[in-house]
């Protein structure tokens, strides 16, 4: 769990360095360059499997409602 974390936090900051520029500033573009690389990220590093090896530590790491804003 925590090195799923530690990899999707470091995938998204990079997505964040390499798209950013490339985007328009309007705060709703941004919204939704973050949530589509929150999504590749957490594919990427595959959610699903972590959070099914690890339950009782994501669920003491991680508030659910942050980590799957609305949209």
């Amino acid at each position: 769990g925590k090195s799923f974390i530690k990899d999707a936090l470091k995938c998204m900051a990079h997505g964040l360095r390499h798209k950013f520029s490339c985007i328009s500033r309007k705060c709703l573009a941004i919204k939704e360059m973050v949530f589509q690389l929150q999504r590749e990220c957490y594919m990427k590093h595959n959610l699903c499997s972590a959070a099914k090896d690890n339950v009782n530590v994501m669920v003491e790491m991680i508030h659910f409602q942050d980590l799957f804003p609305k949209g």
